[in-house]
C-alpha cells in the first residue's frame, strides 16, 4: 500500500515563461482516491507527470521531491517507479490484439508467456471483456479501448495509479459506466489513485479527497462536502457552482445585511463585514409565509427554469438576487411573491481569494 508525498514541487516551461506549478505539497494516503482539479492550464496535468518521472521538477525555490512508500523518486527512471499513468487517449498498440496490450507490462517483467496471457484474460474478465482478448484496437469503441488501457494499467499491479482526464473523451453515459468500473477495481484493488479533471461533478462522485488548482498552487485540499457547503473563498465557491453571495456585517451569530434585516448564522461565530454565500439548493421556497422563527424573507419569483431534475428560480428579495433551486414538483410562476428560508446551518462566510498552504506528513 502506498503512501504519496509531494514536496515543494516547481515547474516552469522556460519556452513560455510561465510557471506551470508553484512550490506545492501534498500527502495522499494509502488506498486511497484523490482528485487534483482545477481548470485548463492549472498544472494538474504537469503534477502527474512529474509523479511518474516524465518531467523533472525545478531545483528553485526549493528542491521539489516526490515520495512514494518512504521511497525518494526523483533519481529513479519512470519504469522504475512502481507508478502507471492513464490518459484520456488508450494509446493502445495497434499492432498487438487486445490480450497482448494488457500483457505487454507484465512481458516486460519478463513474466512467462502462459502465466501472463492467464493474467490478462482474468483482467478483461474484470473489465468486463471477456471474449476480447484476439481483437485489434481499431475493432474497439472508446470506452472499450479506454477498459483495455485500464486493464493494462492495473494488471501490473502498480503502487500508484494516475488518472489524466480519463474520461474527458467519452460520452455522458459512458464516463458513468466507466466511473463506477474505476471505483469497483479500485476498491478490489487498493491501489492509491491520483485523478485529474476540470470537472466537478466527476471529482465529487469519484475521490475521498479534492485538492483544488488554480494558477499552478493549491487553494484548498479537503472532502467533496467541505468544498459545497465550506469553500475557503469566494472563487472557490464560484467553482463549484456558488451563485449566491451577499456582504453582512456580523456580531458573533447575528448578521446584518443592508438595511435592519437580521439573520442568524450558524457556523463559527464571526465580527466585522463578512461576505455570505448560500447554496441554491439549500434554500426553501414557499408559496405561504412559513413558521421559521428567523431568516425568513418575503421575495418575488423574478425567472423559472425547468431542468428535469430541479426547477431554478430567480427571486428578488430585500438581500438582492437570489437562486434557489427546487424540486420539479414545486410550480412558481413568474411575478409570484413567495417566502424564502435561509437556514442557519446553510450560511457560510467566505474569505478573500488565498492559497492554502498543505504541509506533507513526515516520511
Amino acid at each position: 500500500m502506498s503512501h504519496l508525498v509531494l514536496r515543494h514541487l516547481s515547474k516552469c516551461f522556460h519556452r513560455q515563461g510561465i510557471p506551470a506549478l508553484k512550490d506545492l505539497s501534498l500527502t495522499v494516503a494509502a488506498g486511497e482516491i484523490f482528485a487534483l482539479l482545477g481548470p485548463s492550464g492549472c498544472g494538474k496535468s504537469t503534477t502527474l507527470n512529474l509523479i511518474a518521472g516524465l518531467l523533472e521538477p525545478d531545483p528553485v525555490p526549493y528542491p521539489g521531491e516526490i515520495w512514494l512508500d518512504g521511497i525518494l523518486l526523483n533519481p529513479l527512471p519512470p519504469e522504475r517507479r512502481g507508478v502507471t499513468l492513464l490518459s484520456q487517449y488508450s494509446r493502445l498498440f495497434p499492432h498487438m490484439s487486445v490480450g497482448e496490450n494488457v500483457a505487454f507490462g507484465l512481458k516486460m517483467r519478463r513474466i512467462p508467456k502462459a502465466e501472463r496471457e492467464a493474467q490478462a484474460l482474468r483482467m478483461l474478465e474484470r473489465v468486463q471483456l471477456a471474449g476480447f482478448a484476439h481483437r485489434r484496437p481499431a475493432q474497439l469503441s472508446g470506452g472499450q479501448a479506454q477498459r483495455v488501457a485500464l486493464a493494462r494499467a492495473l494488471v501490473i499491479q502498480p503502487k500508484l495509479l494516475l488518472l489524466d482526464e480519463p474520461l474527458s473523451a467519452l460520452d455522458a453515459n459512458l464516463r458513468q459506466e466507466m466511473q463506477n468500473l474505476i471505483l469497483d477495481l479500485q476498491a478490489e484493488s487498493g491501489v492509491t489513485t491520483v485523478l485529474v479533471t476540470h470537472d466537478q461533478a466527476e471529482a465529487t462522485a469519484m475521490a475521498q479527497r479534492i485538492g483544488l488548482m488554480f494558477e499552478g498552487q493549491l487553494h484548498q485540499v479537503g472532502s467533496p462536502a467541505e468544498f459545497y457547503q465550506q469553500p475557503a473563498s469566494e472563487r472557490i465557491a464560484r467553482f463549484f457552482g456558488g451563485v449566491n453571495f451577499f456582504d453582512a456585517q456580523a456580531d458573533h451569530h447575528e448578521l446584518w445585511v443592508g438595511e435592519g434585516i437580521r439573520l442568524f448564522y450558524g457556523a463559527v461565530p464571526q465580527q466585522g463585514k463578512v461576505r455570505l454565500t448560500i447554496r441554491p439548493e439549500q434554500i426553501q421556497v414557499f408559496s405561504h409565509p412559513p413558521t421559521f422563527p428567523h431568516n425568513v424573507c418575503r421575495a418575488e419569483v423574478i425567472s423559472e427554469r425547468f431542468t428535469g431534475t430541479q426547477r431554478r428560480l430567480t427571486v428578488q428579495t430585500a438581500l438582492g438576487l437570489l437562486q434557489a433551486w427546487v424540486a420539479p414538483h414545486q410550480g412558481f410562476g413568474v411575478g409570484q411573491v413567495v417566502w424564502i428560508h435561509l437556514p442557519p446551518e446553510a450560511l457560510w462566510c467566505v474569505e478573500g481569494s488565498r492559497s492554502v498552504p498543505i504541509l506533507p506528513l513526515a516520511v
